[in-house]
């Protein structure tokens, strides 16, 4: 067992201190020492699984390349809790450490922890996403504030050459534009929208969720800036129900954006649907019309190979057994990379016990894998370290 136990440590040597599309390297705790995030221009967006550690004084930066009149949108989610742990605030700054936009509980008609930044750049250059637990002083250099925990950073552009684009006969959910990449492994993807209709415009969107994961959307204006239109935006089950209702979120209230965060209950087609204020998601009249980026962002734990919402035995038994035949995240692919094998492994062990519940389930999802388990672990171990010498 001793030896188990060793080989299973070198793994977790191996891998990152937070894991996701991009990841953080830690210690991204300055400017100096941010961590940089690319945006693919078809895309444009990215997003990753980061993790408030440094028992409760950490603090994340992130650095994305802008450049003049760039719009930038960045939405942090907090994964416990039901959106409120760990408790996040958000700032961006210019390359002199200037803060340029805070913001503190976006989200869900600000009923959610989490925290968004919408922001247009006169300059091109660097700018810097700064993330920390909450704090009386509002703080980002490091001072205790007590939240741990893990949060999903999602950032996004506008493309310059989108794949995600409106048809303009999508007012209704029988007509909803499908979401490209809704299904499988985690994605994120953003593209400019338009409110038109002489005020009465409403615009939906099919995204195919899956059990578990956690979602999340931004409307963010594109005039005067993330004032025009003013936008509301709600989340529907395929019978019509509504499920969350946001508007007015991002930059502390400061802009007239929309923001929701949801986790799904069960696998389906959901409805994302976006109008002007004080419409009513029917094509009622609201006066408002003009651009917007939509973002959208659907993750899991990465590990979390079933979509249980937890990181255990299950999912590990799956990814050994599907060791370099696996192409899918159900068969254990975490990476997408059409492959099984020591890198999805190194993901699922560094986030081992991640998203289960507490009390005994948690004790045991957290505690070194079964025998039964282990055995099969061995063989990946041993595949790990060969490819490693």
């Amino acid at each position: 067992m001793g030896s188990i136990l060793r080989a299973v440590a070198v793994v977790l040597i191996f891998s990152s201190s937070a894991l996701g599309v991009f990841v953080e390297t830690e210690t991204n705790d300055s400017i100096g020492a941010a961590d940089p995030i690319s945006i693919d221009s078809v895309t444009g967006a990215n997003a990753g699984l980061l993790s408030m550690g440094s028992g409760g004084m950490d603090v994340d930066y992130f650095e994305v390349s802008m450049g003049a009149g760039g719009i930038l949108t960045a939405i942090a989610v907090p994964m416990s809790d039901n959106f409120e742990e760990p408790d996040t605030i958000m700032a961006l700054f210019d390359a002199n450490g200037e803060q340029l936009l805070f913001d503190d509980d976006s989200g869900n008609e600000d009923d959610t922890y989490g925290s968004a930044i919408m922001f247009q750049a006169i300059d091109p250059g660097s700018y810097y996403i700064g993330v920390t637990g909450y704090n009386n002083d509002y703080d980002f250099s490091g001072v205790t504030h007590g939240k741990t925990g893990s949060y999903l950073l999602t950032v996004s552009t506008v493309p310059s050459s989108p794949s995600f684009v409106e048809s303009e006969v999508n007012d209704s959910i029988l007509t909803a534009d499908p979401v490209p990449g809704g299904a499988g492994n985690p994605w994120a993807i953003a593209g400019p929208m338009y409110l038109d209709d002489g005020g009465t415009d409403v615009d939906y969107f099919e995204i195919h969720l899956e059990a578990g994961r956690t979602f999340t959307a931004a409307a963010s204006p594109l005039g005067d800036p993330f004032d025009s239109p003013d936008t509301s935006m709600a989340l529907f089950d395929s019978a019509g129900g509504r499920l969350v209702l946001d508007d007015d979120s991002a930059n502390d209230g400061e802009s007239y954006g929309a923001v929701i965060m949801y986790e799904a209950t069960a696998a389906g087609d959901y409805y994302l649907a976006v109008t002007g204020y004080e419409g009513d998601f029917a094509g009622g009249e609201h006066g408002q019309s003009g651009g917007y980026l939509l973002t959208i962002a659907e993750l899991t734990i990465p590990g979390d190979v079933n979509l249980s919402g937890c990181v255990d035995d299950d999912d590990l038994s799956l990814l050994l057994a599907n060791w370099n035949i696996g192409t899918t995240w159900g068969e254990g692919d975490l990476n997408a990379s059409e492959t099984v094998d020591d890198d999805d492994l190194s993901l699922l062990l560094a986030n081992w016990g991640i998203g289960c519940s507490s009390g005994a389930a948690a004790a045991a999802a957290q505690a070194v894998p079964e025998p039964a388990t282990l055995a099969l672990l061995l063989i990946g171990v041993a595949g790990l370290l060969r490819r490693r010498k």
